[in-house]
This record gives structure tokens, sequence and C-alpha cells, in this order.
């Protein structure tokens, strides 16, 4: 008809400015071609996704350890974003409580032991200025350090008297959290 309708929708970050050439004829086909630009106007536009510079943590670290620093994609440029630890909408359980934000950098609330568990998730919100906002679950993984020994036993803990010097009295044993660590005493 008579309207000028768009055939797909148009991203003002990829292009602000199209030029289009209409011809209209009449009913004795006679014509008229005009040249027209459109312009874009910008509308804000939500994140899409948050990155987190460095996803893992060793093992045995203090509270407030950084994890890793927090960016979010986003097409609108020189956009101001603020992060926040989110409840997951079904409600289901995170590990939301075990880091904590400071601006944009994801710190440790407590140190972790891999031996317990290697990968911790997280919900995280991101908000740009005009209040639009995108959520992601992210995973944080604990990386295995040598975790010192815990305890020494002994396997035999008595000895007859008047043996000589050298005599064995038993054997030693480390007990300590990482498989496959050799001891000395």
């Amino acid at each position: 008809g008579d309207e000028l309708q768009l055939a797909e929708s148009l991203d003002y970050e990829a292009e602000d400015e199209y030029t289009i050439r209409v011809k209209g004829t009449d009913s004795g086909g006679l014509s008229i071609e005009k040249a027209f630009t459109i312009n874009l106007t910008n509308a804000p536009e939500a994140p899409t996704g948050i990155l987190l510079s460095n996803a893992t943590v060793d093992e045995n670290l203090k509270k407030g350890t950084t994890v890793g620093t927090l960016a979010a994609l986003d097409e609108d440029g020189g956009e101001k974003h603020t992060f926040k630890l989110v409840d997951r909408e079904d409600g289901s359980p995170t590990d939301n409580a075990l880091f904590y934000l400071s601006g944009s950098s994801l710190r440790t609330n407590q140190p972790f032991d891999f031996e317990d568990k290697s990968a911790y998730t997280l919900n995280i919100e991101v908000t740009d200025r005009d209040g639009l906002t995108h959520t992601q679950e992210l995973t944080v993984g604990i990386n295995d350090a040598n975790d010192a020994p815990t305890g020494v036993t002994l396997s035999t803990a008595e000895v007859s008297e008047n043996l000589p010097k050298g005599t064995e009295v038993g054997t030693l044993f480390a007990i300590d959290p990482d498989d496959g660590d050799t001891h000395t005493f």
C-alpha cells in the first residue's frame, strides 16, 4: 500500500542511517522516483552477557581474595554497569553467600577446600544506566593447591628394652588431604 514498513529489525549500533529510493506509479503508468534518508534513533538495549576475567581461585586463600573482574556485554557503547549477586528466579539454591562483590570485583567470603568441593555456581545480575538488566549463572572453580599434612601416625608405639641402636620401633605415616603426596620425617 502507501506505507513504508521495515523488512527486518534495524540496529542503530550497526548502522544509524539508511537511504532508500521509492518509485510511485499512477494508473496511467507515469511515475516519479525519490530518494529518502531514514535516520534511526538509538534506543537503550539491555546487557546481553556477563564476563568474568578469571573464573578460578586457589584453595586455602584468605577471605577477601579477588577471583576476577566482571564486565558486561552491551551493544550500547560507553555504558556504566553495576553488578549484584541475586537469587535464581525459580528459588533453587546458589553458592552466592560464599562470595561478595566489591564494585566489579568478585571476591571470596571464606577460604575454600578443593577436596570438599571444586566448583561453585553464582547467579549475577548486571544493570545498565537505563535500568535494563541481564542475569546469568557463572561457575567459579577451585584450584587444588598443596595442603599441609594434618597428622602423623606411628604403626607401633612399643619397643622392648635393651635392643641395639637402630632397631626399628615402627613406621610413620602422614595424614594428608592430598592423595599421592610423599613425605619425609
